[in-house]
């Protein structure tokens, strides 16, 4: 389980194009990490589908225990990341074309 989620945390630095993440493997790519992400879960399932159930309830409890006791971070969120790079790729894609008649809403100045 701890190998799936670093394999996890390692894709989505990528994805996400974190400025603090510089992967020194030199054939990394974001698919690695999430093929090993997927085969532990299949891995997991195979050798003992009881156990990772049992597992992953357990690790979701813990990190909803945590989330509700409002634990202090120093660091950043990852699903506001999430959010914010496709805000990011949407207004991004927003610019590359002309847009439709259908699709165009009026700008209204107040002074």
């Amino acid at each position: 389980m701890c190998y799936m989620f670093v394999n996890i945390a390692c894709s989505l630095q990528s994805l996400l194009k974190a400025p603090n993440w510089r992967p020194r493997f030199k054939y990394y790519h974001w698919t690695l990490s999430t093929i090993g992400a997927v085969l532990c879960l299949l891995l997991m399932f195979i050798s003992a589908w009881y156990y990772a159930i049992v597992t992953m309830v357990l690790a979701l409890g813990i990190y909803k225990y945590i989330e509700f006791r409002g634990a202090e971070k120093e660091w950043g969120d990852g699903m506001r990341s999430l959010s914010r790079e496709a805000a990011r790729i949407a207004l991004l894609k927003l610019s590359q074309g002309q847009p439709h008649s259908r699709n165009w809403r009026p700008q209204i100045l107040v002074s």
